[in-house]
C-alpha cells in the first residue's frame, strides 16, 4: 500500500511538468500522458480523442509495462470507431466517466468493435476506469484504464482519483498543444504582415489563456498533492504512536522479539513520513517562479555547512571556498542546490578522519562551472545516470540513511535556471558534483 501511494504521488507530481514540456511535440505528449497513468496505477491506459462532432473515437496512445500488452493494443491506434462501439459508449454513454472495480466481458460481445473486444479478452481485463477530458467546454477525448493480472488488488477509490487528476492535467495539456500547433500553422500559412501581426494577437490571447489553465492544473494538482499526503500522514502518525505506546507499555510482554518489530514498524512509519515531505518539496520546486539575482555563491555555501555543522556538531569538516565566486540564479532555489550537495558530501565523508567538503570553480568552453567536492566514500560512476532520478541510490540505507529525492531536486532546479549537473567519482576517493546555471549576465 504505501509503495502505491509512493509511485502515485511521484507520477502525479511529475506529471504536470512533463505535459507542460512535451506541449511543443504532440504526438510525444500522448506517449506521455499514457506513461504517467500507467506506471501510477500499475495498469493498461489508452488515451482516445474525438473528432469535431464528438461522434467518432480515434485511439491514440496505449501504455503498459508489459511489452506483449502493449502489442495488442497497438494495431487499434489511429483507427476511428464509433462511439457506441468503444467501452466508454456501452458502459457510461451519457457522461463518460465509468468506474467498475469488476467487469464481465461477457456481456460487452457483439457490442464492442472485434478487435477491440478481442484484446480485452487477451489480457482478462478485470476492472476499469474512464475519465472524459473537457477543457473550456470541449470534450476532447477519453482516458481509459484497463486493470488486469491476477496479483494486482482491485481498482478502488484511490486509483480513480488519480486517474481523475490526471485526466484533468491532461487535458489542459492537449488542449495547449493544439493552440500551439495551430498557431505555429496559421504563421506557415499567412506571409503578409496583416496576418503576422493578427497571428501574434491571437498568440498573445491564447498565451494567457494557456497561463490560467497551467495555473488551474497546478492548483488542483496542489490540492491533490496536499489531500493525498494529509490522508497519508494521519494513518502514519497512528502506527508510529501505537508501536511507541507498545514499547512503552507493553515492553515486558513484547519481548525482545516482539520489541525489535516494534522499533521496525516505528522507523519504516517515520522513513514513509520523512518521503512524503521529500516528495511534496519537489513538486513545490517544480511550481516555484524562478527570481534571478546578482548572488555570492560562496556565501550561500557557508550558510548551508553551518546548518550542517549545527545539525552534527561532533562531525568536524575542512571547509574550502573560493573566491569571487560570483553567480546569477535565484537565491532561495539555489540554497536548495547548495543544502543537498553538502548534506551528501558531509553524509559520505563521514568515515574518513579528516573530511574535506570543497567549492570551486573552472571554465569548460567559455562556460563557468562550479563544483562541491568531498573525500568520502565515492561511487562507482558506472551508475552515475541513475544519480539525479527520483528514488535511486547508489548506497543501501543500512550504509547511509537517505530517501533518495535530494539529487533529483538539484536537478530540477539546475535544469529550471537552463544549466546542467553531472557527477564524477572513484571509489574510496570522493566524489565531484558540476553544475553551471545557463546565466548570460554572467558574474557582476
Amino acid at each position: 500500500m504505501i509503495e502505491r501511494f509512493r509511485v502515485a504521488l511521484t507520477e502525479v507530481s511529475n506529471a504536470a511538468s512533463e505535459f507542460s514540456e512535451t506541449t511543443t511535440d504532440f504526438d510525444e505528449l500522448l506517449k506521455t500522458i499514457t506513461r504517467s497513468c500507467g506506471r501510477a496505477l500499475k495498469s493498461t491506459c489508452t488515451l482516445g480523442l474525438f473528432d469535431e462532432d464528438a461522434v467518432m473515437l480515434t485511439p491514440v496512445a496505449v501504455f503498459d509495462d508489459d511489452p506483449s500488452v502493449k502489442a495488442l493494443f497497438e494495431p487499434l491506434l489511429t483507427k476511428p470507431r464509433r462511439l457506441d462501439q468503444s467501452l466508454i459508449g456501452q458502459l457510461a454513454p451519457a457522461s463518460g466517466n465509468a468506474f467498475s472495480p469488476r467487469i464481465g466481458l461477457a456481456g460487452l460481445r457483439g457490442k464492442l468493435a472485434p478487435d477491440s473486444m478481442a484484446a480485452l479478452e487477451a489480457i482478462n481485463v478485470r476492472g476499469f476506469i474512464t475519465i472524459m477530458m473537457r477543457v473550456r467546454g470541449e470534450t476532447l477525448g477519453v482516458l481509459t484504464v484497463l486493470q488486469h493480472g491476477e496479483d494486482r488488488q482491485p481498482l478502488d477509490e484511490l486509483d480513480r482519483e488519480i486517474a481523475t487528476h490526471l485526466a484533468n492535467l491532461a487535458g489542459f495539456a492537449i488542449a495547449n498543444a493544439r493552440l500551439f500547433r495551430r498557431v505555429q500553422q496559421e504563421s506557415a500559412e499567412r506571409l503578409s504582415a496583416e496576418a503576422v501581426a493578427e497571428v501574434l494577437r491571437a498568440s498573445e490571447s491564447e498565451a494567457l489563456i494557456a497561463r490560467d489553465a497551467a495555473r488551474s492544473a497546478n492548483t488542483e494538482l496542489e490540492a491533490f498533492s496536499y489531500a493525498v499526503s494529509h490522508d497519508l500522514r494521519a494513518p502514519l502518525r497512528a502506527i508510529d504512536g501505537f508501536s511507541q505506546a507498545l514499547l512503552e507499555d507493553f515492553s515486558e510482554p513484547l519481548g525482545e522479539t516482539g520489541r525489535g518489530y516494534a522499533i521496525r514498524v516505528r522507523k519504516a512509519a517515520q522513513r514513509m513520513s520523512g518521503l512524503i515531505d521529500d516528495l511534496l518539496k519537489l513538486s513545490r520546486v517544480t511550481r516555484t517562479a524562478l527570481r534571478r539575482h546578482h548572488l555570492d555563491l560562496g556565501e550561500l555555501f557557508r550558510t548551508s555547512a553551518s546548518f550542517a555543522q549545527h545539525l552534527e556538531p561532533e562531525h568536524h569538516v575542512e571547509l574550502v571556498v573560493a573566491p569571487e565566486l560570483r553567480a546569477y540564479g535565484d537565491p532561495k532555489l539555489l540554497a536548495i542546490v547548495l543544502d543537498n550537495l553538502i548534506a551528501n558530501a558531509w553524509k559520505f565523508s563521514a568515515r574518513n578522519p579528516h573530511p574535506r567538503v570543497e567549492l570551486s570553480v573552472s571554465y569548460l568552453d567559455g562556460e563557468r562551472v562550479f563544483c562541491v567536492s568531498d573525500n568520502g566514500v565515492g561511487f562507482d560512476t558506472a551508475y552515475s545516470h541513475k544519480l539525479f532520478g527520483v528514488f535511486n541510490r547508489l548506497h543501501a540505507d543500512g550504509d547511509f540513511p537517505g530517501t533518495g529525492i535530494g539529487l533529483a531536486t538539484v536537478h530540477r532546479i539546475i535544469t529550471r535556471h537552463g544549466g546542467r549537473v553531472w557527477a564524477d567519482s572513484e571509489v574510496g576517493k570522493g566524489a565531484r558534483f558540476f553544475f553551471t546555471l545557463g546565466d548570460t549576465k554572467g558574474p557582476s
